[in-house]
């Protein structure tokens, strides 16, 4: 998946040095750090799914496809 990430010069130059010494994209090494700080911060007791952590629902709507699609057509997008 593509995305866009505004990180600090020092964070950027770290993880592109990593990746060239890993012999991996900016990308994985962005994500396998990531996924790394996820499971090491999360609270115990938290529901994971593919070693990310489950926020707890608290209310509110829950998003669905028709959801986001009637959002959507409401913004005209």
């Amino acid at each position: 998946m593509r995305t866009t990430l505004d990180l600090d010069d020092t964070a950027l130059d770290a993880i592109r040095d990593l990746a060239a010494v890993q012999k991996h994209s900016l990308g994985k090494v962005a994500g396998d750090l990531i996924l790394e700080a996820l499971r090491n911060r999360s609270p115990k007791g938290l529901k994971e799914r593919n070693g990310v952590p489950l926020m707890r629902r608290t209310g509110g709507e829950i998003v669905t496809e028709a959801l986001i699609q009637r959002i959507k057509d409401e913004e005209g997008l």
